[in-house]
């Protein structure tokens, strides 16, 4: 699909859903360059995949809505610093989210989670992550990878056990001032 047509079906998909243009205008050339897409509180159920040709979006809200996953195109958003997907039904995240290495906030509470991609500690630039409220029972042994968190939330997820290297890695990171709310202190294995 050509860009001009993704556009297209952006659009399409918008008035579909009843959008008012101060979410998500209609106008093709505000379109390529929009930075902030807001669609918070909106009752979506599902995201086009046309979102994947906003390639200069940074900041993308879509939490308080019904959705259940994520389309792999909006990996094509390079450039995003903050993805703010709290408040839905995700029960997983599309591996392709490693290709996001620009973004630095990243909030998945109150979600419908129960594991990790590995490819999330590739986000190597992330500084707040936020995973309370799901069913996480394990994370990826590739989360170690990030270094530069300031921000690390675990909490509400009753199932989560850690290993003792993410043990450890949680430790290393309030040494280094991040602050880590849970999981609690037995659940290590």
């Amino acid at each position: 699909m050509q860009r001009d047509d993704e556009i297209q079906a952006l659009c399409a998909w918008a008035d579909a859903n009843q959008l008012p243009y101060k979410c998500l205008p209609r106008d093709m050339e505000v379109l390529y360059s929009l930075t902030i897409l807001k669609l918070f509180r909106k009752n979506l159920t599902e995201l086009p995949t046309s979102l994947g040709c906003l390639t200069n979006l940074k900041k993308f809200n879509v939490f308080s809505n019904r959705l259940t996953c994520i389309p792999v195109q909006l990996m094509n958003c390079k450039n995003l610093e903050l993805l703010n997907l709290k408040k839905n039904m995700i029960s997983s995240i599309p591996p392709e989210i490693g290709q996001l290495t620009k973004l630095r906030y990243l909030d998945l509470n109150v979600n419908a989670l129960s594991a990790l991609p590995k490819e999330i500690g590739e986000l190597t630039s992330l500084e707040s992550l936020f995973l309370f409220g799901n069913d996480l029972r394990a994370l990826p042994k590739e989360i170690i990878k990030l270094k530069n968190l300031s921000t690390l939330e675990l909490d509400g997820n009753p199932r989560l056990v850690l290993s003792s290297a993410q043990q450890e890695w949680i430790e290393e990171l309030k040494t280094n001032g991040c602050d880590v709310f849970g999981p609690s202190e037995g659940d290590v294995q």
